[in-house]
């Protein structure tokens, strides 16, 4: 089995590493994966706010997934995450790479956030997401959280600690 290198991902301004993922999320419906390099390209969104990061799944050099964290764009709350943009090549599904990816973008989440949230895409992934540790909330635009008991975060936002 080959291995799998999690890291941040590097873009040039086109996001021409995300074509091969923007054509094939695509042909199976979903646009978010396009949404993410047209943010890109126009610079709207380029995981670059404190705490943020786009990070690559890669087998053999190919890049094979992708999974972001964002300040959440929903609240303004800048203390809250939000989970982006989790797409795996349906060739490398079912080898934990979505569960890597996700897992890396959480724990960079919670060294500068109280809690990171999601909307799932289909409802055949709550098990997935509560397999992460998110739980399901009544929410307008999430459909998911987690709260994070950072000893980083608590001793940045309180001096008597």
């Amino acid at each position: 089995m080959s291995s799998v290198i999690i890291d941040q991902l590097v873009l040039d301004n086109s996001a021409a590493a995300l074509n091969s993922l923007t054509a094939m999320s695509s042909q199976q419906g979903y646009r978010f994966i396009q949404r993410l390099q047209s943010e890109w390209v126009a610079g709207v969104n380029r995981f670059s706010q404190p705490g943020e990061a786009l990070l690559g799944a890669t087998v053999n050099g190919k890049l094979v997934g992708v999974c972001g964290v964002n300040q959440d764009p929903y609240t303004a709350d800048s203390s809250v995450a939000r989970l982006r943009h989790l797409y795996v090549d349906p060739d490398h599904r079912k080898k934990r790479i979505g569960f890597m990816l996700a897992d890396a973008c959480i724990k960079t989440a919670q060294l500068h956030f109280y809690k990171i949230r999601l909307r799932m895409a289909r409802q055949d992934t709550e098990e997935f997401y509560r397999a992460l540790g998110f739980v399901p909330i009544d929410c307008a635009d999430a459909s998911h959280e987690m709260c994070f008991q950072s000893a980083v975060m608590a001793v940045a936002k309180d001096p008597e600690i």
